[in-house]
């Protein structure tokens, strides 16, 4: 499932939960721009999702057609197939790199990264009798099963034998802050295929 067809779903969503919303809201939910939510938009109500019509105080509102909620119902499925099948890969990858952490031995390893991975790699972590020093991310704040999340710049704060980049993206550019920032090539694990 690409990012054109996410952002479909999620606009098809908030559609059908506020047919009122503004193009302004929907930017700031969806984190795009108001000129491509207005492209998307335009492009399906070409595609017959959904109408448009004018009411009191210069607003619009937005009628989902039967077309428009058959395409939902299939972007749906779609994300749910597609969440499954990233589980399933990320968990085997999960514990892949972590297996060879453990054969490597490594006893306490440094997350980099936030979110559902970390949460899921704190977890394997646990199973793999593999200490977490902490959580670090490019901008720190917040917290992941309640072990606080602190900022990358702040590395040199904890006590570790690897660390463990957690982001699926840009991980190259991930690898290259950590070894800036004085961490050796030889203690970066990845996740594998990412």
């Amino acid at each position: 499932m690409d990012r054109e067809e996410i952002r479909t779903l999620r606009i098809l969503e908030e559609i059908e939960q506020d047919n009122t919303i503004s193009q302004r809201t929907l930017s700031q939910k969806i984190n795009i721009s108001v000129g491509l939510v207005n492209r998307f938009i335009k492009r399906l109500m070409e595609k017959g999702y959904f109408k448009a019509t004018t009411i009191p105080s210069h607003r619009i509102k937005y009628i989902l057609t039967p077309k428009g909620m058959t395409e939902k119902t299939r972007l749906t499925y779609e994300y749910l197939r597609y969440s499954v099948r990233f589980y399933k890969e990320l968990k085997s990858s999960l514990q892949e790199v972590l297996n060879e952490v453990k054969a490597s031995g490594v006893s306490t390893i440094l997350l980099y990264g936030s979110g559902e991975i970390a949460e899921l790699a704190i977890l394997f972590s646990a199973v793999n009798k593999i200490e977490i020093a902490g959580i670090v991310d490019d901008l720190g704040g917040g917290s992941c099963l309640e072990m606080n999340i602190s900022d990358l710049s702040n590395i040199d704060d904890f006590s570790f034998d690897a660390v463990l980049v957690l982001h699926t993206q840009d991980v190259k550019e991930k690898t290259e802050k950590l070894t800036k920032l004085g961490i050796e090539n030889k203690i970066i694990y990845t996740l594998k295929g990412k």
